[in-house]
């Protein structure tokens, strides 16, 4: 600014020069306070300033009796760019004339005022305002686990916060509900300008959601309402939009395996044996591992057994719901083996359950399972089945037995008459033998059993 000031009766022309403003970092403001939260020099309460910077949040302090002509009332925070603090309250009780500007955030202003403080919430009492541009992006929130000095007017992220309360009337400029972070309590201020506004629970946290809502994550601007010295109570939380509420997906426990759907087959098993294992994985996820029960119960039907290491089995095994999650996506492996001891012959199965007690209700995935039961074979049957004759069909005179013991044999034709008779060691065929089917009859002295043999020369 340039002044030119002429004295009467003087030939002299003085010329004044008074440097353009300058623009202060906000946390240059911000920064200066004292041990008890007071504006010092040289930033101390009544200091002329001049800041810019970008609005964040509505304006908290609509009054249409007084916002008419150039004289507006508001309040809102500006952000710029320095470091730090970099945020501050720009606030008109509308006594003033203020350029007719929208405020609106995301408009880039700059603001002539002085330095004052409200309740421990420094800002700036506003002489003008000039909007440089609109429609500027919302910077990046800071993730921050406390509202305190460092984030008063700053647009910061709290995670893990619960509602306790919510406001029943919606009359004046704002209401309060009450909302925890940690161990710390805070005030959740929404004003009539506010999307919050006049929302219910479920409007705002979902459908189903009441008091304590929990986890909830919210943007907003940090503030203060703290009328004692030092100023360090008082802490509040402006929320501007519904969008800046958000509750995580609720977490719900599964559990599943990779046994193929048509389930796990074991054939046939001889009574009182055991078929070799099977595995198959169990995968879970977000199983609860706090409070009691916190396991997960495999249970088989009869005549099957499981096993956590393919060497210890039994009818019921647990795992806990830690090492299950812990496990991920690759899963534990679960061994089966069908262990047949039914006083019944036949078709044995059902399905292997997967309980958490601790759920409600009861999460299960089942896996079918399996088997046949065949009676064990006698002595006569076992010694049979170990016995191998070869060729057979047999073209000539010689053949093969493999015995596990020496057997006498006794050769018969399909009429019953015996035509040859040898030792298993030393088999030998007759030459005159026609065609056809024969048994041998074999015999150790105390069981005897038949095999047979044909002939085709």
């Amino acid at each position: 600014m340039y002044l030119i000031q002429v004295q009467p009766f003087q030939t002299q022309v003085f010329l004044y020069v008074n440097p353009a403003p300058t623009v202060v970092p906000i946390a240059n403001i911000r920064n200066a306070i004292d041990g008890n939260g007071a504006q010092v020099a040289p930033y101390a309460t009544g200091t002329n300033v001049l800041i810019q910077g970008q609005i964040y949040g509505v304006n908290r302090n609509i009054d249409a009796t007084v916002a008419n002509g150039t004289k507006q009332k508001f309040e809102f925070t500006v952000i710029d760019n320095s470091t730090g603090r970099n945020g501050i309250v720009i606030r008109s009780t509308g006594t003033v004339d203020i350029a007719p500007v929208d405020l609106l955030e995301g408009n880039n202003i700059t603001v002539a005022g002085t330095v004052s403080q409200f309740n421990g919430l420094t800002q700036i009492t506003a002489t003008s305002v000039t909007r440089n541009s609109t429609g500027n992006a919302r910077k990046t929130p800071v993730n921050a686990t406390v509202i305190a000095e460092n984030e008063e007017s700053q647009l910061i992220r709290l995670t893990g916060v619960t509602v306790t309360t919510w406001p029943s009337t919606w009359t004046g400029s704002g209401q309060n509900a009450n909302i925890t972070v940690g161990a710390n309590t805070y005030t959740l201020r929404i004003t009539s300008a506010s999307e919050l506004w006049n929302k219910t629970v479920v409007d705002v946290f979902g459908s189903g959601a009441a008091l304590p809502v929990n986890n909830v994550t919210m943007v907003g601007l940090g503030g203060q309402f703290d009328n004692a010295s030092p100023f360090d109570s008082g802490y509040q939380l402006f929320v501007t939009k519904i969008s800046d509420v958000t509750i995580p997906p609720p977490i719900i426990p599964a559990i599943s395996t990779n046994a193929p759907s048509t389930g796990l087959d074991f054939g046939s098993v001889t009574k009182n044996e055991v078929s070799a294992s099977q595995t198959y994985k169990l995968i879970g996820k977000d199983l609860p591992t706090t409070g009691s029960n916190l396991n997960v119960v495999v249970t088989t039907p009869n005549n099957f057994q499981v096993s956590k290491n393919n060497t210890d089995f039994f009818s019921t095994i647990s795992f806990t719901n830690a090492e299950i999650n812990n496990a991920g996506t690759t899963g534990l492996d679960v061994y089966v083996r069908f262990a047949p001891t039914s006083d019944i012959d036949g078709a044995k199965g059902g399905d292997i359950t997967h309980a958490v007690p601790a759920l409600v209700p009861t999460l299960n995935t089942n896996v079918a399972v399996k088997g046949i039961q065949v009676a064990p074979l006698s002595i006569a049957e076992e010694l049979a089945s170990q016995v191998n004759i070869y060729p057979n069909p047999a073209n000539g005179t010689t053949i093969k037995i493999d015995a596990p013991q020496n057997f006498s044999v006794e050769m018969l034709d399909i009429t019953g008459r015996k035509v040859a008779e040898f030792n298993s060691s030393a088999p030998k065929l007759s030459e005159n033998l026609p065609n056809g089917l024969y048994f041998l009859q074999f015999s150790n002295g105390t069981t005897k059993f038949v095999k047979r043999l044909m002939i085709q020369k």
